[in-house]
């Protein structure tokens, strides 16, 4: 409340809110509940405050995320943003949006937004994300579908869905995807694959190749990583079932 100017304000909580990336707050003292409410009342629509009031749980703030994310009229990076921030609280108001905005052709939601809502869903569990995923399947571009085999990948019931005969066609099926979901070790989806692909085995000279690189990689050779980025790709891939520090959950 003492900072100069609108500018300061959105430094400070900027700063505050990548602090808390990848949490969400279950509860605030209450002299800091008491500001946050009159910095609400003063700067409504600012989307940096809206962005930090989601890690507070704030339900005004939820709320102006739920709608904006369907809300074609509002810019897509915003839309994206609040996607993400959504996914990673868990919110379960937010799947039926996302489950929506999946399912939009498209000449009404561009490949980047249904691509933020296909890896969003990662986090939930709901009975109608197998169905939904299939019935958009065939409309997808190329990446969204192997995004969407590889979320139907990460459950046995889900994957059991993927592998029916019919719901998507054999060939179209990724070799990796079909290694994830023999690796479960689910014995009605190890019949199915073996049914209709055969059994499976990474060929030696592929898997030597990868050790080999994933060696090089852990040797390193000097350059450092770009921790910015790698904080982003583990709350985005990572952080819906692992916890690193701060980021994540078990």
């Amino acid at each position: 409340e003492r900072a100069p100017n609108a500018d300061t304000v959105k430094h400070l909580l900027r700063g505050m809110e990548l602090a808390l990336q990848g949490m969400a707050i279950d509860s605030v003292p209450a002299e800091f509940d008491a500001v946050f409410s009159r910095l609400w009342k003063k700067y409504p629509s600012d989307q940096q405050l809206i962005s930090f009031a989601l890690r507070l749980n704030s339900q005004e703030a939820l709320k102006v995320a739920r709608a904006t994310i369907i809300d074609t009229s509002r810019p897509e990076a915003e839309r994206v943003g609040y996607i993400e921030k959504l996914s990673q609280m868990g919110d379960a108001d937010a799947e039926l949006a996302l489950l929506k905005l999946v399912g939009l052709p498209a000449k009404e939601a561009s490949a980047r937004l249904r691509m933020a809502a296909l890896n969003a869903l990662r986090r939930y569990s709901g009975n109608g994300i197998p169905a939904a995923l299939l019935g958009a399947y065939d409309s997808m571009e190329p990446d969204l579908r192997q995004t969407a085999q590889s979320i139907l990948s990460s459950r046995p019931s889900w994957a059991t869905q993927l592998l029916e005969a019919g719901k998507v066609a054999r060939e179209s099926v990724t070799f990796d995807a079909l290694l994830l979901i023999q690796s479960r070790g689910d014995e009605k989806v190890k019949a199915i694959i073996k049914k209709h692909w055969g059994s499976l085995r990474k060929p030696a000279k592929e898997k030597a190749a990868r050790i080999d690189a994933i060696k090089k990689l852990l040797a390193g050779d000097g350059t450092r990583g770009d921790v910015a980025r790698g904080r982003t790709l583990y709350t985005a891939s990572c952080a819906a079932c692992h916890k690193l520090g701060d980021l994540g959950r078990d």
